[in-house]
């Protein structure tokens, strides 16, 4: 979540794969994982077919207030 932060907010699974040296399916699960626990919400492309992207979800930041 905090590199979600640090990249304003939109990460791609390449991103995160990168940044830790993992596995992208694995990265990709993860991610889907965030998204049903409502913490993330996908981006899609202009036609919505696929997720290009992933950001945080609307007032998740209030979290951790």
């Amino acid at each position: 979540m905090r590199l979600v932060v640090r990249q304003a907010g939109t990460v791609r699974p390449k991103d995160v794969a990168d940044y830790f040296t993992l596995d992208p399916k694995t990265v990709r699960l993860m991610l889907t994982r965030l998204c049903e626990k409502g913490w993330l919400k996908p981006v899609r492309r202009e036609n919505g077919v696929r997720n290009v992207g992933y950001e945080l979800a609307r007032d998740i930041l209030f979290y951790w207030d």
